[in-house]
């Protein structure tokens, strides 16, 4: 079952050489199976790779970075018969979260949970949560269970708490943040279906702008390229490994083969136990408990600050913050890390928004306004 990562790690580079493309379709609500126990998981010891030189931040030479350092992969229980999932209601209150209320609208049973961190909406059947304004996806869609609406319980410690309840933030001074612009040199990333102007020239310009603004705002910021260079995404995470950085941010545009999609998405590393998102297509091991999976917390509540300002920032639609497990820049990570879609080049409106530097400059100070 090992195999997953390192076929990930393999081809996630002709991947994402095709552009950063994903599906229109929102994912079909779960049904949970019956109660299964997860096979064992065998485990192969990995060697740590030894540290090598590394430039300077802010220098444009490109050199040879190692694959990340692999921590030992485990097996988590996958399956919940529904009497083990969470009631709301009572999870609410016991963790002294706020207060639910119940609500029906177009036939649709829901709760409300009403917090000092904001409201958030449930439906039964739908995997999509509402959070202040921003949707955020569920491993699995909540259910009705002897008159309470249940969540699956890696839901509820991994989705819904670092919303209700957000862990630490990094406060110490000297924060400092790995800004990865997506692509460039001879993986051009997607294309603009207006001029065919490139994904990476647009990443790079999100980032150069970003940089600025944030170290005014007391972050050292070191990004993983500057100029149009190649650099695999396993030797992006190891430039943030050698920086020993606080969190990671990956900055990418979407495309698909239809010119309606638009918005942004923001994505986070999929809790264990749990369903992604989207997979394109890729094996999707729920039993796997990856590298990225100590900050799931952490993972979700950036990725909510930093969705929720660039919804507000830009008034793109808002496509939600979602789970993935293929994406290489997040797996190994040692720190929290999201990949952000600042939009669709493949829709007319939206490429042409995204050609213009004033949108790219609301996309930058975006960032900032999310951390300040």
């Amino acid at each position: 079952m090992l195999r997953i990562l390192f076929s990930v790690m393999l081809i996630g580079s002709l991947l994402w050489g095709t552009g950063c493309r994903t599906t229109a379709r929102r994912a079909a609500p779960i049904v949970v199976p019956p109660v299964a126990a997860p096979s064992p998981l065998q485990v192969t010891p990995v060697v740590p790779v030894p540290p090598v030189p590394h430039p300077a931040p802010g220098t444009n030479q490109t050199v040879a970075l190692p694959g990340p350092r692999l921590a030992p992969l485990v097996a988590v229980p996958v399956y919940y018969p529904l009497a083990q999932w969470v009631c709301v209601t009572n999870w609410v209150r016991t963790n002294g979260l706020g207060r639910t209320v119940a609500l029906t609208h177009n036939g649709i049973r829901a709760v409300q949970i009403v917090s000092p961190m904001g409201n958030l909406l449930l439906a039964a059947g739908s995997r999509v949560v509402r959070h202040e304004g921003v949707e955020v996806a569920l491993g699995c869609a909540p259910q009705w269970h002897q008159g309470y609406l249940h969540v699956h319980p890696v839901d509820a410690s991994r989705t819904l708490r670092p919303l209700l309840q957000p862990p630490a933030e990094i406060l110490h001074t000297n924060r400092l943040l790995v800004l990865d612009p997506g692509h460039g040199g001879s993986n051009p990333g997607t294309r603009s279906c207006l001029n065919s102007r490139l994904e990476k020239e647009f990443t790079l310009d999100w980032a150069m702008r970003a940089r600025p603004l944030l170290e005014a705002n007391g972050w050292q910021v070191v990004l993983t390229r500057t100029n149009d260079s190649d650099l695999s995404l396993t030797g992006r995470v190891a430039v943030a490994d050698f920086q020993q950085a606080d969190l990671f941010v990956s900055l990418h545009f979407n495309a698909v083969a239809q010119p309606e999609p638009s918005g942004v998405e923001t994505y986070c590393l999929t809790p264990a136990g749990l369903a992604s998102t989207i997979t394109r297509k890729y094996e999707d091991n729920a039993s796997l408990m990856l590298p990225g999976n100590r900050f799931d917390p952490q993972n979700l509540h950036y990725a909510a600050k930093l969705h929720r300002s660039l919804v507000r920032q830009t008034g793109a639609v808002d496509r939600g913050i979602k789970r993935a497990r293929f994406m290489d820049v997040l797996v190994t990570q040692q720190r929290p890390a999201l990949l952000l879609e600042g939009g669709y080049l493949s829709n007319p409106s939206e490429a042409r928004r995204i050609g213009d530097p004033a949108y790219r400059q609301k996309l930058a100070e975006a960032l900032v306004r999310a951390l300040p």
